[in-house]
């Protein structure tokens, strides 16, 4: 009754107190026998209310091991189920000060309760759900209420979305939004930021979308922007608005209210448009209600003028066209310039801001012409009197689609999906030539139909150019250039499985009249270009692990102590359009087939099997991720599949046969993430990254993805490699644009991908040595003359909310 439970409360005080934890288990343990006993009568009593609040602060005790025995006990002893109850009732009486206060408390320690799984499955095996939707529809206009109710809602929702709509938890968001959103408190952010992704995760659920909930997002939104309020308030409101953009009627009035504005607010707002993943997300919002409105596949720009320079190519058959890696690599060495900065994030809003205003105005005049059949828009006398650019990509890894020319320096490209079965998915990779440009005149262009959500050309990156007179005049070959880059949605593509298309877009300044130019993601590096290679070294052992489709060998390099008691495997390019792979790949070989005692010493005591190129025919034929069967090969290391995947698999089995799989480290490239970081099965490769640290500032150490292998990853290949016994296995991803913002945040460099190659071997020669290097304290010193720019220790974070295993090892 409420003499017990005026007796809890006393208890709850004095332990708290007292700083004693003995004290503070029994007062929590008299709480859950009296609040369980309580008649309804004295749930609803001064005393009750009281004991709520003490028995809360114990719970949230400052003294550590008071705070843990308190909670220790109440996960043991409460039913939160009964807390809930309690709430229902009216705990505290009437008066509404005491009984919403006395609600949160209860709330918050049912909250607090929540850390452990159990408790969880108690609420939702009892009535929990029930009962914290009628607390919430109780107390919904008291912010302190409608928090802790929204914030148990989400603890419960992502398995159970449908029970908790059907529950009515969007209402109650809905009406707590209306009632509380506007109050002019610290608290009006984070509220709107629950009652927004609450909305947002009943919205597939509703039977009839509410009519105020566009409104409603979007005056938030606006009020918000003006303020200090944190992002993830902002990013919940854009993720919300953009689940109400499914249909021509939701867009419409979205548009109508503003919308496309209050998106542009946010990328040109300082603070907020510095942050790249919320101007990604702003984008998406500015463009979506726009595109399903006005209807428009593919953003709108299609179909217009075609220019016949550009041709989809599909043959591996080319000729060598493009400067060689030696030119490459003699051209930087020489030149010795430092490395090239990235643009900053003020700039990138800026490019993005006038992007978007662009590609809106070239929409509605696409969506005005349509119904007649007429272009949305003509090239003038004056447009036709600058003589155009001549594409073409009829060479040795080139990569280049329809071409169309939007005005008299403005081309839009279409790039090339790889070829096959759902090589549609698989769009990143360019690689063209230009000619017949004027110099000190600004040409645009317009990347247009790629299908990542995010890239590092929306993050300060740039693509690369090079210019054969710049290189005969100036000795400079490959450059990143382009300026107002943006990477930015433009509609959706064709077809009932159509995924989201982007575009990136920027100007180019070429640097010579009638210049032969080439501009692509990365530098490249052919097949070609690996068969020069690999003939600086004709003694260096080879073996043939397949023949691929067109009739190109997939080499292995067999290095070192042929029965050394350890074996190592390195392998590159499985993915063709990640070509800095390969400038990683060409330090290793550089490394290992060179005169330094280190190598020398790498090779006497370990057997290396080294496959520089296993997908040559992708590398060839400019694909992005394919082979030309469109199999991906980092999905297919366990199988038949593929000839080069097998005869991989087949050589692995061999090394299996002759001594301890030691390491082995699969290389590829990212299109979304600076820096160079490894991908591990869990924690197993933790000892190969810290000593890769120990050798290269370039490794962005913290920022190691550890996964744990799940059954579709059996194809990867550290994962085929760990269960062949590989003890240390890595993917070692390289950012296909700039260093981690440590160690800089400049461009990479091709210095400092075939520097990495290097580390790589030595880092893998410090897993023998490791006892002596433990007693000596560190691993042995790298040259002085390879040691790139010092950095700090510090990494940048894990891959954003987008990459998940396979996009982060999906370029």
């Amino acid at each position: 009754g409420c003499a017990g439970l005026d007796q809890v409360a006393l208890l709850c005080s004095r332990a708290f107190e007292n700083c004693d934890p003995a004290l503070c288990t029994e007062a929590v343990s008299m709480f859950a026998y009296a609040i369980s006993k309580a008649t309804p009568g004295a749930v609803r009593s001064t005393n009750a209310a009281s004991a709520s609040a003490m028995f809360a602060s114990v719970l949230r005790h400052p003294q550590d091991d008071c705070r843990k025995a308190a909670m220790s006990e109440a996960q043991k002893q409460i039913d939160v189920n009964c807390l809930l109850r309690a709430v229902t009732q009216g705990i505290g009486g009437r008066e509404p000060c005491r009984r919403w206060q006395a609600s949160s408390s209860l709330l918050q320690a049912v909250q607090m309760l929540l850390g452990r799984s159990e408790v969880v499955d108690r609420i939702r095996a009892g009535d929990g759900l029930r009962l914290i939707i009628e607390a919430w529809k109780q107390g919904g206009h008291v912010p302190e209420v409608a928090q802790e109710c929204c914030s148990l809602v989400l603890h419960l929702a992502p398995q159970h979305a449908r029970a908790v709509s059907a529950a009515g938890a969007g209402d109650c968001a809905i009406n707590s939004w209306q009632r509380c959103g506007a109050i002019n408190s610290w608290q009006r952010g984070s509220l709107v930021q629950g009652f927004a992704e609450v909305a947002a995760l009943c919205m597939p659920h509703y039977a009839e979308r509410p009519q105020v909930l566009p409104r409603l997002a979007c005056d938030s939104l606006r009020a918000l922007m003006g303020g200090a309020s944190p992002t993830p308030v902002i990013s919940s409101l854009l993720k919300a608005l953009l689940r109400m953009s499914t249909d021509a009627q939701q867009a419409s009035e979205l548009s109508a209210l503003g919308l496309p504005e209050l998106a542009l607010g946010v990328i040109e707002d300082e603070r907020l448009g510095s942050e790249a993943s919320l101007r990604r997300l702003a984008a998406e919002t500015f463009v979506r209600p726009i595109a399903i409105s006005l209807a428009l596949p593919g953003g709108g720009r299609r179909d217009s003028q075609d220019h016949p320079a550009g041709s989809g190519n599909v043959s591996v058959f080319k000729e060598k066209r493009l400067p060689s890696a030696k030119v490459a690599w003699e051209a930087e060495v020489a030149a010795a310039r430092a490395p090239q900065p990235t643009k900053s994030q003020a700039a990138c809003a800026s490019a993005l801001k006038k992007r978007l205003e662009t590609w809106r105005a070239r929409a509605i005049a696409f969506a005005i012409a349509r119904p007649t059949g007429a272009k949305p828009f003509e090239l003038t006398l004056e447009d036709e009197s600058v003589p155009p650019l001549l594409f073409d990509a009829d060479f040795e890894s080139g990569s280049l689609g329809q071409v169309t020319r939007m005005g008299a320096r403005e081309y839009e490209v279409q790039l090339l999906p790889d070829n096959g079965p759902g090589g549609a998915a698989y769009v990143q990779w360019f690689c063209f030539r230009l000619r017949q440009m004027r110099s000190g005149q600004s040409y645009t262009f317009h990347l247009a139909n790629l299908v990542k959500p995010g890239s590092l050309f929306d993050d300060g990156c740039q693509p690369v150019l090079f210019s054969r007179k710049r290189l005969e005049k100036w000795g400079i070959a490959w450059s990143r250039e382009g300026v107002d880059v943006a990477y930015y949605p433009c509609g959706m593509g064709a077809g009932a499985t159509a995924r989201r298309v982007h575009c990136v877009s920027f100007e180019i300044n070429f640097p010579f009249e009638q210049d032969e130019c080439f501009l692509a993601h990365a530098v490249p590096y052919t097949l070609s270009d690996l068969t020069s290679d690999l003939a600086r070294w004709p003694s260096a052992p080879r073996q043939s692990l397949a023949m691929t489709a067109a009739d190109h060998e997939v080499s292995a390099l067999r290095l070192g102590k042929h029965d050394a008691p350890q074996r190592v495997c390195i392998v590159a390019r499985a993915h063709p359009g990640e070509t800095h792979a390969s400038w990683v790949m060409r330090g290793v070989l550089e490394f290992l087939l060179g005169e330094e005692e280190e190598a020398k010493e790498c090779l006497s005591k370990l057997s290396w099997l080294v496959v520089p190129m296993l997908n040559p025919d992708g590398v060839a034929a400019g694909r992005t991720r394919t082979n030309l069967d469109c199999v991906d090969l980092n999905r297919h290391h366990h199988d038949d599949s593929a000839a080069e995947t097998k005869g991989f698999k087949a050589a692995l089995e061999e090394e299996a046969r002759h001594g301890e799989r030691l390491a082995f480290v699969d290389i590829h490239s990212h299109s979304r993430r600076r820096g160079i970081f490894a991908i591990a099965n869990g924690s197993e490769g933790d000892p190969l990254v810290e000593l890769l640290a120990a050798r290269t500032p370039l490794l962005d150490a913290p920022g190691t993805s550890r996964t744990e292998i799940r059954p579709q990853d059996v194809g990867v290949g550290r994962v085929a490699a760990a269960s062949l016994g590989y003890k240390y296995s890595l993917t070692l991803e390289s950012s296909l644009c700039a260093r981690h913002t440590s160690a800089g945040g400049e461009h990479l460099t091709l210095q400092d991908l075939a520097f990495t190659g290097r580390a790589v071997c030595l880092a893998i020669l410090d897993l023998v040595n490791k006892p002596l290097a433990a007693a000596v304290g560190s691993p042995k010193e790298v040259s002085a003359n390879a040691t790139p720019p010092t950095v700090s220790a510090e990494g940048d974070a894990p891959a954003d909310e987008h990459d998940d295993v396979e996009e982060l090892e999906a370029f």
